[in-house]
């Protein structure tokens, strides 16, 4: 099971540090097999502003994206029209090589002949809980080919938990958030 961090503090007041959060995980029985603190996994991912945007030929629902990167790098990016996406708009990238905190390798394929080199990453495909729209976008050029955690501040963990047949009391967040409380000295 993977549970959000930040999700999982909603159920919990008053909010505690997630390094205390993670140490009382196996203090209350529960397996902790991976944890992957955001701020740090996701440091790949960075900030790249659309230069340009057109439909995916032979398709009613991709776009090609020119995606700058870097400046003076432009990477050519297919992307789903599931969010809008506007020239001008800066958006997290995963170029070709970064592999995302929820198990995603992000590697250069070809789409109706043309190839992607990358990714617009959602946060919920980055790991994160999704704010507003689900895609964050930014405004200021000087941004650009910035660390998504420099910009942002991602106070977030995936943890990756084993739950055992008998505790199933541990399948949801509100289990998990209730085995947590008394030893935290919190309230569910």
């Amino acid at each position: 099971m993977i549970v959000n961090t930040r999700w999982l503090l909603d159920y919990l007041s008053p909010r505690v540090p997630l390094t205390d959060l993670l140490t009382a995980l196996p203090r209350v029985g529960l397996d902790v097999e991976a944890t992957h603190l955001l701020a740090h996994d996701l440091a790949p991912v960075r900030i790249g502003f659309i230069r340009a945007k057109q439909p995916l030929e032979g398709t009613s629902d991709k776009f090609v994206c020119q995606v700058e990167v870097a400046a003076g790098d432009v990477r050519s990016i297919v992307a789903a029209s599931a969010h809008p996406l506007e020239v001008g708009w800066g958006v997290p990238v995963a170029l070709a090589g970064t592999d995302l905190p929820t198990g995603d390798s992000i590697h250069e394929e070809h789409f109706q002949g043309v190839l992607s080199q990358g990714m617009i990453c959602l946060d919920g495909e980055m790991g994160m809980i999704a704010t507003g729209s689900g895609l964050q976008v930014f405004h200021d050029e000087s941004l650009q080919g910035k660390s998504l955690p420099e910009v942002v501040p991602v106070d977030e963990a995936l943890v990756h938990m084993k739950v055992y047949p008998n505790r199933p009391d541990c399948l949801g967040l509100v289990g998990i958030a209730r085995e947590l409380a008394a030893p935290l000295g919190l309230q569910l």
